[in-house]
């Protein structure tokens, strides 16, 4: 099978607006290439994350990146483009495209994951590496093509909020589910029941997949954001960016039981006010930040 990369270059201050357009269009996760993440990873010991040097230009200039099939590549290409020139707040930027090979694609990157530790229990391990015993709950994960490897801030500041907040027996929601990885957490957490729902075929196969390999299981479905679940869950868990967050929010009352949770992350720290107004029905108990992304952690108002 043949893929294209899709890659805007521009300023990071459009970083979030060109990151929407992308999702707008279908990008099920994205990969962005910015040169201040170098001292990032330098200065975090917990990272498992190595990079290439070559990668990153000496300049302000960001590199934001999505996969699609070779076969509805063309389209959405033009669709990217159009919606680009339409808005009218982003500056200058350069539009690339390259064709990718299945077998290139699925496997070069791995060089690049090694275990790592998050919050107080857990260790996320990828599927191809070996880890020593320990008292840490291990999580394996082989992302494929899906977002989810745990090493981006908002995946880590999710499964943090997760090891804190969810409780044996609770019924557990993973929207936007990705690799998989928050609903393996779930139910490696203690949680009883987990529904898992992703737009993207590729995340369904990956999170399907890696619930095998931790020998956990949970329903996946393939729709869009609640649309494809009709029960009520004690918890619900999303890492998303913050616009389609807050689109989300007023479908939670009839998805979550009395006193149920909302786990939101992916909200930068430019969006904070943005999703604090959209939750005025809920109580916010907790926001976990790190590098700029927060998690908020909040419940269901009493009536």
């Amino acid at each position: 099978m043949k893929w294209k990369r899709i890659e805007v270059v521009s300023n990071k201050d459009f970083t979030d607006i060109i990151s929407l357009i992308f999702y707008n269009n279908d990008a099920s996760g994205l990969e962005i290439i910015d040169p201040s993440d170098i001292d990032i990873i330098k200065n975090d010991e917990e990272s498992w994350a190595v990079f290439d040097r070559s990668e990153f230009p000496d300049s302000d200039e960001v590199r934001i990146r999505a996969y699609f099939e070779d076969s509805i590549a063309d389209r959405i290409i033009e669709n990217i483009k159009r919606d680009l020139r339409e808005n009218r707040s982003i500056g200058q930027y350069s539009v690339n495209v390259e064709e990718i090979d299945d077998e290139d694609f699925a496997n070069n990157w791995k060089a690049f994951y090694k275990p790592i530790s998050v919050g107080e229990k857990l260790l996320i391990c990828p599927e191809w590496e070996k880890v020593e015993p320990s008292d840490r709950i291990v999580i394996k994960i082989d992302p494929g093509m899906a977002f989810g490897t745990g090493d981006h801030e908002t995946t880590k500041l999710s499964l943090q909020a997760m090891e804190r907040y969810v409780k044996p027996n609770m019924t557990v929601f993973d929207i936007g589910t990705g690799s998989g990885i928050l609903a393996v957490a779930a139910k490696r957490l203690g949680a009883k029941e987990v529904i898992a729902t992703d737009i993207d075929s590729l995340a369904i196969k990956a999170s399907s997949e890696n619930a095998k390999l931790n020998n956990v299981e949970f329903e996946v479905r393939e729709g869009n954001l609640l649309d494809v679940v009709e029960e009520k869950a004690d918890l619900i868990v999303s890492n998303i960016i913050a616009e389609i967050l807050v689109k989300m929010i007023p479908d939670m009352f009839t998805r979550l039981n009395k006193d149920g949770l909302f786990i939101a992350s992916g909200v930068i720290d430019e969006r904070m006010s943005m999703m604090k107004d959209a939750l005025g029905n809920f109580e916010i108990l907790e926001i976990i930040r790190e590098n700029g992304w927060n998690a908020i952690i909040s419940r269901v108002k009493d009536e």
